[in-house]
């Protein structure tokens, strides 16, 4: 079987040799932009609670689904991508391995800050 374009290689957790690895997942939120001069950049957002962790390979499997995605109509054509998470700061502290392996991070009390929404 070819290998997928979607599936991440992670390394085996008994060899520590790397292989494509299916998993189950979504983005939480896809924004696809358009600049004046056509550029199109497609934000992969994650959005955390205060509660809870990443799941195993997470981050990786996010960046795959985001390089898979590159170009595709059905998910607006962008031709570069971010993985911005959004979380309270106690869970970006909590693990900051797999944190910054996102490209962002804008946490959840900047945000109420700028939206009293929010708040």
């Amino acid at each position: 079987m070819p290998l997928r374009r979607d599936l991440p290689l992670l390394p085996n957790p008994d060899s520590g040799g790397l292989e494509a690895v299916w998993r189950e997942g979504e983005t939480d939120v896809l924004a696809v932009f358009e600049s004046n001069d056509g550029r199109r950049p497609g934000l992969h957002i994650e959005n955390k609670l205060g509660i809870g962790a990443f799941t195993q390979y997470q981050p990786e499997v996010y960046a795959g689904r985001a390089e898979a995605w590159l170009g595709l109509a059905k998910y607006g054509n962008y031709q570069v991508w971010e993985m911005v998470l959004v979380a309270p700061r106690r869970f970006y502290e909590a693990d900051l391995t797999d944190a910054r392996k996102f490209t962002s991070y804008v946490s959840l009390g900047d945000i109420a800050e700028r939206l009293p929404v929010f708040g």
